[in-house]
């Protein structure tokens, strides 16, 4: 079993990594593989709607992690989404991920 973890925080030894380190021990306890995705720090673009995709199988966009990230959640067993909350509002960087080009 392989769990995803993406890490929405810009910080990337923040405190939000803290937390996934936490979660990663629990599941290496229980001989469940995971891997972190660093994406808060980096640009995601949102979907144009072009049918790029839907022609190619991948994103016409090459210059963000999107596509890699696809193809690493295509194998994976489930999926942990940690972000910031800073003033009671969230970076919605990965929801931009999941809307555009996964959902």
């Amino acid at each position: 079993m392989k769990v995803l973890i993406v890490n929405g925080s810009s910080h990337v030894n923040g405190t939000t990594m803290q937390v996934i380190q936490e979660v990663q021990k629990v599941f290496s306890e229980a001989n469940v593989d995971t891997e972190v995705i660093q994406l808060g720090n980096k640009p995601i673009r949102d979907c144009i709607q072009c049918g790029y995709c839907s022609e190619h199988g991948d994103c016409v966009f090459k210059d963000d992690d999107v596509n890699a990230f696809v193809e690493k959640a295509k194998d994976a067993d489930g999926f942990i989404f940690c972000n910031t909350c800073i003033l009671c509002t969230s970076e919605w960087t990965y929801f931009i991920l999941l809307r555009s080009r996964i959902l």
